[in-house]
């Protein structure tokens, strides 16, 4: 749940600065802020349900996991934004043509295609 009231506050940060809103960018901090605590409470959890003497092993793999997602995702960066030049590019229409070609970018966006 953490994570998804993170991935709502990243989606209004990101339209406060394409309206330039700070108070609303702030929101969407917040609600980010939200997501990585409940993402450190992970680790709690993990020694909370473990034996004392299995404590470390289950933190430590909290941590791990948080270690390897914050390598591989970044490298995710890459092939996910060719894939979505690829899905753009088609001439049916899908979400991302939606959002953009909603707004105020309409002409810009959406007068080529």
């Amino acid at each position: 749940m953490g994570q998804v009231v993170g991935v709502i506050g990243s989606v209004i940060a990101g339209g406060a600065v394409i309206v330039h809103s700070f108070p609303l960018f702030l929101v969407g901090l917040a609600l980010m802020g939200m997501a990585r605590a409940s993402a450190d409470l992970g680790r709690f959890a993990a020694a909370e349900v473990h034996p004392p003497e299995k404590r470390g092993r289950a933190i430590s793999n909290v941590v791990l996991g948080g270690t390897i997602g914050s390598v591989v995702g970044p490298l995710l960066v890459g092939p996910t934004g060719l894939w979505s030049l690829r899905l753009v590019s088609r001439k049916w229409p899908d979400p991302t043509a939606w959002v953009f070609c909603s707004g105020e970018w309409q002409e810009s966006w959406c007068s080529s295609g």
